[in-house]
């Protein structure tokens, strides 16, 4: 059963339950109370009744007809006095047996074994409800004595309207839960569907989600538990979405590395095979077979120095370094001796401005680092330029800034470059030497020092590389 449903029956069975409860509860309680009020009249006039009766026998004079007789010409006399009684009654002997009942109905019917005043005790009053045909009566009963005689008196009170009346109130009662339900019933049933249809709606997104739409998303502005529901299920949407692009991403990038990868072997396996090949099958002179070996000894240099460096990146990953207390300005002072010389033969100037500073650190591993960044410097400067390399004491950790002129990096490229085998510019990049694999490489050694690396670039301009290294603990302690 849908949950619509299973909202609409139950209210529907809750309301309609309710109203026959409550409507049959205030029926009864009001006919109830009519009653004990008719039973309080009746037993009242069973009272006046007996008291005339007492005094009428005290008047009369016994002319020896009897005690029987004496009692109903006495009662004979005050119905006659009366005009014709209103209220209905039997008189009775000490043995039971009807000595006198007023005209007008026949009552030996009703109670005919005396069942009531049998019951009765002495200076006793007892009451039954008792139907008679169409008629609800309410027999009364009581006791007196008469010449040391039991006499006992029954009334008989006419109660027939207030029993219609609680017919005539269940018929309309029943009329109006027919009416009430089902105006009751439609209202629950569109009450049922307003309520659901965020649900519904949910349903149909969560549907589309699994089918693929991972843009899907809930449009449901409620501050009900709904409403929480949805914002619950756009917030797991936007993680699921966004895990996604993540490993679509990183399997793209997978497909980008062993593309690469492969590219880069591809090259120089087919000068090395080219070349080997030469050698084996011709007949060379001195210079060329020199120059043979030479183009196979480059080329497998070139496959050693990418196995060590591709070795050196799986090994970082999996790697746990000891932190130690480095000098940021013996470092950089090692950074100018390794490559001045080599910038100052392709006419690149190399500045270097430090503050004194103390970070937690591998020397050699942040020397790799620094000694990469300036390199891929010197790759992208043509005709001469400026590498500037800045050290600060920062409030996060000390910061190196690496900036240099050269030809810059594309917007959209500066997210790639950390990346294995990326390479901006390829064939620049292999002419000077490179692989792709120096930046991936200094993330991960970044990463392992809990530093952060970020770069900066303007096409045309130059790039601006941002490395900042926690302090070392004696060093956070002065700070």
């Amino acid at each position: 059963m849908k949950f619509s449903w299973k909202i609409f029956v139950s209210t529907f069975l809750i309301v309609l339950l309710s109203l026959a409860a409550g409507g049959y509860f205030l029926v009864a309680s009001s006919f109830s109370s009519s009653l004990n009020r008719e039973i309080v009249s009746a037993g009242e006039e069973n009272r006046m009744l007996q008291l005339m009766l007492a005094v009428n026998l005290s008047n009369s004079e016994d002319n020896g007809i009897g005690e029987d007789a004496l009692i109903r010409d006495s009662l004979k006399n005050m119905d006659a006095g009366m005009g014709g009684s209103l209220i209905l009654y039997r008189v009775s002997s000490g043995k039971k047996e009807t000595i006198y009942e007023n005209a007008g109905l026949s009552l030996r019917k009703i109670d005919a074994k005396k069942e009531l005043i049998i019951s009765l005790e002495e200076n006793e009053t007892g009451h039954a409800i008792r139907r008679y045909e169409e008629l609800y009566l309410i027999q009364t009963a009581s006791m007196l004595y008469f010449e040391e005689e039991a006499v006992y008196v029954e009334t008989f009170r006419d109660v027939s309207e207030l029993f219609r009346e609680r017919t005539e109130q269940f018929d309309l009662f029943r009329k109006m839960i027919l009416v009430v339900g089902s105006i009751s019933g439609i209202v629950n049933f569109f009450m049922a569907l307003w309520l659901t249809d965020p649900v519904m709606k949910l349903s149909g997104v969560t549907r589309r989600f699994a089918g693929g739409d991972l843009k899907a998303r809930a449009k449901i502005r409620t501050e009900d538990e709904i409403g929480l529901l949805a914002e619950d299920f756009n917030d797991m949407a936007d993680r699921i979405e966004a895990d996604i692009e993540e490993l679509t991403f990183t399997a793209r990038r997978q497909e980008d590395f062993i593309g690469s990868f492969a590219h880069e072997l591809k090259t120089p396996l087919t000068s090395i095979i080219g070349y080997a090949d030469m050698l084996r099958s011709s007949q060379l002179d001195e210079e060329h077979r020199f120059l043979a070996a030479s183009y196979i000894f480059t080329e497998g240099k070139r496959l050693e120095g990418l196995s060590l460096k591709l070795l050196d990146l799986m090994l970082l990953r999996n790697e746990e370094i000891v932190l130690k207390p480095v000098s940021a300005m013996l470092l950089l002072g090692e950074i100018e001796r390794t490559m001045r010389p080599v910038l100052k033969k392709e006419e690149i100037r190399l500045k270097i401005k430090a503050e004194e500073g103390i970070f937690a650190g591998d020397k050699d591993l942040i020397e790799t680092v620094l000694l990469n960044i300036v390199d891929n410097g010197r790759k992208a400067i043509d005709g001469g330029g400026t590498i500037v390399i800045i050290g600060k004491a920062e409030k996060g950790g000390y910061a190196f800034y690496v900036r240099d002129t050269g030809k810059g990096i594309p917007k959209e490229e500066i997210d790639r470059i950390t990346e294995a085998f990326y390479m901006v510019d390829k064939s620049r990049s292999r002419e000077k030497g490179g692989a792709g694999l120096g930046l991936a490489i200094c993330q991960e050694i970044v990463t392992l020092h809990h530093g952060i690396m970020e770069f900066s670039s303007v096409l045309g301009e130059g790039t601006m590389v941002r490395i900042v290294l926690p302090y070392s603990r004696k060093e956070g302690q002065k700070k």
